[in-house]
């Protein structure tokens, strides 16, 4: 093999083991597949804000779609003070973007949480919506016995979307 003789060398076992698992890493490496960009189409978001207010506000919930400059001129009516403060607080960072306001409203205890599943564009390009898709959860055991108001507060990075043109839809 490569003109290597084994006779008297004890080390050779171990030489071509060794070249062979960095021949073998090599090739993996080479054919690894680089990760996969999102889509176009698929909207960018963080999640700025997700907790639990534990002041009122609407016992509904609510789900929201505001540019970061309405967020800073006014209070949007029924979200209790603590998520009206973390979206303001959202929207000084980035005043242009748009936020995804989901408040679950009024819930018995604690233990209870709101989320954004994901976000999609539906429609043909300049006509495009972006449906959001959230979920609650309930505590799995026994919750604390205090009224609570779980929220979570998105920012939409791209593409840009007029907050007229969202659509909110309960996940399972």
């Amino acid at each position: 093999m490569l003109g290597l003789t084994t006779s008297g060398d004890s080390h050779f076992p171990k030489v071509t083991v060794t070249l062979a698992l960095i021949l073998c890493f090599a090739m993996l490496a080479a054919c690894a597949a680089p990760p996969a960009a999102p889509s176009a189409s698929e909207p960018v978001y963080e999640i700025v804000a997700q907790d639990v207010a534990y002041s009122g506000g609407s016992d509904q919930p609510i789900m929201l779609a505001v540019t970061g400059t309405d967020a800073l001129a006014g209070a949007p009516a029924g979200l209790p003070p603590d998520v009206v403060d973390a979206l303001q607080a959202a929207a000084v960072e980035n005043p242009d973007a748009l936020y995804i306001v989901v408040y679950a409203g009024m819930k018995p205890g604690g233990g209870y949480a709101v989320s954004v599943d994901s976000m999609a564009l539906e429609g043909t390009e300049g006509s495009q919506t972006l449906v959001v898709t959230y979920s609650e959860s309930a505590p799995e055991g026994a919750g604390t016995a205090a009224l609570t108001y779980p929220y979570v507060i998105a920012r939409v990075l791209s593409p840009p979307v007029s907050p007229d043109n969202v659509r909110f839809a309960a996940g399972s």
